[in-house]
């Protein structure tokens, strides 16, 4: 679906094939997609930048901030930016970073909490943020009462690990 909406010039449909990329470890998925000038090219090159150049990372966070902030003063829609800057964060951010900006992403998608399970994000399984942020979403009693996921058990009655 992701593919064909690409396909018709649907930009934002880019996000699940983010997602399967990064999941795969390989952005070349987005090359029957590509065509010069549209948005998701801009998004793999600065997601494929990052991967290949850490170093980089602040720069091109501070650009995409910049960006986010000259759309909000004019009005402009703003989603697409704040999903690449998820995942901006997830390449190169800190775990406090990235649970902050997928806060701010769950106030309109609550299918945040699923791209936690892909392998590119055992670092913020890992990370104590992790347990708040369970807490908050109501994870953490819907785990104790139907099962833990695969990749979490607990430790003890209030406390849980996850690799």
């Amino acid at each position: 679906v992701a593919a064909r909406a690409l396909q018709l010039g649907r930009d934002m449909a880019s996000l699940s094939l983010i997602l399967r990329a990064e999941m795969l470890g390989d952005y070349g998925l987005f090359d029957p997609y590509r065509s010069e000038g549209r948005s998701i090219d801009r998004i793999i090159e600065l997601l494929i930048e990052v991967e290949n150049d850490p170093e980089r990372f602040d720069e091109i966070l501070a650009s995409v901030d910049e960006e986010i902030e000259r759309r909000e003063a004019s009005g402009e829609a703003t989603r697409s930016l704040l999903y690449l800057r998820l995942n901006l964060l997830r390449a190169a951010g800190t775990p406090a970073q990235w649970f902050e900006q997928a806060r701010a992403i769950g106030r309109f998608d609550d299918t945040i909490p699923f791209t936690l399970w892909a392998p590119t994000h055992t670092r913020f399984r890992r990370d104590p943020e992790l347990k708040l942020w369970a807490e908050e979403l109501g994870l953490t009693t819907l785990w104790h009462q139907r099962g833990w996921p695969d990749r979490c058990q607990p430790v003890s009655a209030d406390d849980f690990e996850c690799d």
